[in-house]
């Protein structure tokens, strides 16, 4: 009876001691590596915060054909099943009073201080035909200057840079390197300052954001540039450095 219970006492013995020394083995191991982290001389990345300046379109794109025939057909549709107006019905009602004037039923009091629709519809015509609209080509369109603002007026422009990366030159948003203790706001900020100390874009607020119960959290920043042209952004020809394009 003693002999089975002491060669079980001697089996749990060996098996503990062998759990001790994997257990030890594991804890060497786990410290080895702790210890070799802070070795490291450092990450090999680096942060870049970029900016993104933009001028919104400032007239709207001519109609394409599909949109012109979609145009004329709501055109037709609102001719047909909308109300009069009050130009359309004055319009009736001078139309049934001038048919009153070739009968004994007319008021000749009817006539006082009355404004015939013709008149005014001569008026509206005359002023339509003195206004000129403005043209879509503007003088940087024609000379292709893309360092300008008034320039691709139905379209959105983003502002390009210059950049050499390596051996190469690279036309790139605005960017900087992210420095400790600064958001990345803060970043393409810093990028802006160094475009230029005139450049007083309008910027978005700081939390701007939507929410969509079916879609997941978005958060996104837009600096648009102002109408007027911005003085002093466009670097001189000494400088050797190439102006932004737009």
């Amino acid at each position: 009876m003693a002999a089975p219970v002491r060669r079980t006492l001697l089996g749990l013995a060996g098996g503990w001691r062998r759990f001790e020394s994997l257990w030890a083995g594991s804890l060497g191991s786990r410290s080895l590596s702790l210890a070799a982290a802070p070795s490291s001389s450092g990450s090999p990345w680096r942060l870049l915060g970029a900016l993104c300046l933009q001028r919104p379109p400032r007239v709207s794109k001519p109609l394409t054909p599909l949109q012109k025939e979609m145009a004329a057909l709501l055109q037709q549709i609102e001719i047909e099943k909308s109300l009069y107006s009050d130009h359309e019905l004055r319009a009736l009602d001078e139309s049934q009073r001038l048919a009153r004037k070739k009968t004994d039923l007319y008021d000749e009091e009817d006539d006082q201080n009355i404004l015939l629709v013709q008149d005014l519809e001569d008026m509206w015509e005359q002023t339509f035909l003195q206004f000129k609209p403005g043209s879509r080509v503007t003088e940087a369109d024609n000379k292709n200057d893309r360092t300008s603002l008034h320039r691709k007026l139905d379209r959105n422009l983003v502002l390009l840079v210059r950049e050499q990366l390596g051996d190469e030159y690279v036309w790139m948003l605005p960017q900087a390197e992210w420095q400790p203790g600064e958001t990345l706001r803060g970043t393409a900020q810093r990028a802006m300052a160094t475009l230029s100390e005139t450049l007083n874009p309008l910027q978005a607020p700081r939390a701007v954001g939507t929410h969509n119960p079916r879609l997941r959290d978005c958060c996104s920043h837009r600096c648009d540039t102002p109408p007027e042209p911005v003085g002093g952004s466009r670097p001189s020809e000494d400088s050797g450095k190439e102006a932004p394009h737009y």
